[in-house]
């Protein structure tokens, strides 16, 4: 029997492997990947260990949109061959796709030592930094590539963003111009360095954007919200009738955004072409019905043309939309009750607590804060008598009073009734020296409150006779 050669052997299978490989990465480029996979199936170790054939199961799992799969596969490759710079670029790249942050920012960090000059991991590395807020860093890598190339609009438009990200609308609105000078037929990109320029709000600005919005349109003279960015700023310089054409325009052509009907609408209520503007107001208003300034512009043509008693019900609808929600206050003024007080402006501190406190009678804290922001009160309480301002005076121990109530109808602990019939009886004690019988307390709406002095003592035992109030 001849025997064959081992080095025969092996350039067969060698040659074999090589067509099959060959013939799976026409597939690939033919993006024929549901063939590819069908046909790569790793059931042997010989085919798991195929670096190569696994590669490209990752590239057709990834044409299938399978990004986490090819993952798996990129990584396993490179877990095979720890020299292979391309599996941990393709590891760190699907890494980044899926999700995973941190592991593909180590990778590419990794990919960065070996080659610096790399733009794509230069690229992909001011990315995920930004990803993760560290700007500083992301504008180092960014930086780098600009001095390379400083008409990369993709670049400068990231700079852009991230100078954003950190509230410095100067400095994107630079980033952003220079990409722009480089890619005038970026209407998304006009349109952001547009809105950007608006929010300043100076007339400058406003200029500047409407030539902007001109140029870009020359480029792109259908876009609709690049018009809609111009006719918002004919309105916003009182150039009336040229956004009331540009509205007029759009609507012509069906656009039915709400930013095209509400301006359109306004645009003819400035020129007082009142009937003109109801329609577009009504279909803005079935589009978001808690715009404000849109329902007092509807309102406002409606009292000037047919329907006044459906704009008196607009006025009450939007005058009830602009009450502020109660949580929203109690939080601002107990917030600046607490500021108040941190800057030892206490009566200020005291009188916002005891505003509130008005409003909620059932937040027994505002009390304390009230009583808490003055330590005469339970600490130099001679003092306290002898020398606080009168009306003062009268409300904080209406405050004492109250709280002491509410703590014994509420069957505190004993360590806090404890507490409140302390203070209680130092007072008494107090008012007994000065020889007075009764007590005069102001509530925190003005309003003088007089009691016996015993009425203050029974707080510390278990009568409830109730105080008599005297206006």
């Amino acid at each position: 029997m001849k025997t064959i050669p081992l080095v025969a052997v092996l350039a067969v299978i060698c040659s074999t492997m090589f067509a099959q490989n060959e013939a799976l990465n026409k597939l690939i480029q033919q993006k024929q990947f549901d063939d590819v996979i069908s046909q790569i199936q790793l059931s042997s170790s010989e085919d798991s260990s195929n670096v190569e054939l696994v590669s490209i199961l990752a590239q057709a799992y990834e044409g299938v949109l399978n990004t986490k799969k090819a993952h798996e596969l990129y990584t396993y490759c490179f877990q095979k061959d720890t020299t292979n710079r391309d599996m941990l670029m393709q590891s760190a790249r699907t890494a980044a796709l899926i999700g995973r942050v941190g592991k593909a920012t180590k990778a590419f960090e990794e990919l960065y030592q070996k080659d610096t000059t790399d733009f794509y991991t230069n690229y992909q590395l001011a990315r995920l930094y930004q990803q993760q807020e560290q700007y500083t860093k992301a504008q180092e890598r960014l930086d780098y590539l600009l001095a390379k190339d400083s008409t990369n609009t993709t670049v400068l438009v990231m700079k852009g963003d991230i100078y954003m990200k950190q509230n410095n609308a100067g400095d994107a609105i630079s980033a952003y111009y220079n990409a722009l000078q480089y890619n005038p037929e970026n209407a998304a990109l006009a349109n952001t360095v547009v809105n950007i320029l608006y929010k300043l709000g100076e007339a400058v600005s406003y200029e500047w954007a409407i030539d902007i919005c001109i140029e870009s349109l020359g480029y792109n003279p259908t876009d609709k919200a690049l018009r809609r960015t111009l006719g918002i700023g004919y309105y916003s310089t009182f150039k009336y009738a040229q956004a009331d054409s540009v509205f007029t325009t759009l609507l012509a052509e069906n656009d039915k955004n709400f930013i095209t009907l509400k301006y359109a609408g306004a645009s003819k209520m400035k020129q007082k072409q009142y009937y003109d503007s109801v329609e577009p107001f009504a279909e803005a208003f079935q589009i978001d019905s808690t715009d404000v300034e849109l329902i007092v512009l509807y309102a406002t043509v409606l009292g000037y043309t047919y329907d006044p008693k459906r704009a008196l019900d607009l006025f009450a609808y939007a005058d009830k939309l602009l009450i502020p929600n109660p949580a929203i206050v109690f939080l601002l003024n107990s917030g600046l009750a607490h500021t108040e007080r941190k800057l030892g402006n206490r009566d200020k501190a005291a009188d916002i607590y005891m505003a509130l406190y008005d409003q909620y009678p059932d937040q027994l804290n505002l009390l304390y804060q009230v009583i808490s922001t003055y330590p005469e009160l339970f600490k130099d309480i001679d003092r306290f008598h002898k020398s606080f301002d009168q009306t003062r005076k009268e409300k904080l121990l209406y405050a004492l009073y109250t709280y002491a109530n509410a703590i014994k109808a509420k069957d505190a602990t004993g360590r806090q009734q404890e507490q409140m019939n302390e203070i209680i009886s130092k007072h008494i004690e107090a008012l007994f020296f000065q020889n007075k019988q009764s007590i005069t307390m102001r509530n925190f709406e003005g309003k003088r409150i007089e009691i016996p002095v015993r009425k203050f003592q029974e707080i510390i035992t278990n009568n409830t006779d109730s105080i008599s109030q005297n206006g």
